[in-house]
């Protein structure tokens, strides 16, 4: 089983399409290599823009995160809901 960003290089080296072309607009290339290689995640929205730009469509893969993909996208939506919690404190304050 790939990683998302393992599935984006294999499909854009299959069409080869360059990181700097994929990327252009979206990301920086050295953010767009991180994926890639494991080193970060990037969140839906960019992966579905990318896996357009590839000619896929990104309702038809299925998808299975991996257990750090998970904890993050856990981390982020708590992390998330306390901003949003802190900015409705603030402004209730006011």
């Amino acid at each position: 089983m790939h990683s998302i960003g393992e599935t984006l290089k294999i499909i854009r080296r299959e069409q080869n399409v360059s990181q700097e072309k994929l990327c252009l607009g979206l990301c920086s290339k050295t953010a767009y290599s991180r994926f890639e290689l494991g080193e970060r995640i990037p969140d839906r929205l960019l992966v579905n823009t990318l896996l357009e730009r590839l000619g896929k469509d990104a309702s038809k893969l299925s998808t299975v995160m991996q257990s750090e993909e998970y904890t993050y996208l856990i981390w982020r939506r708590s992390a998330s809901q306390a901003a949003a919690k802190r900015t409705l404190l603030n402004w209730k304050q006011c």
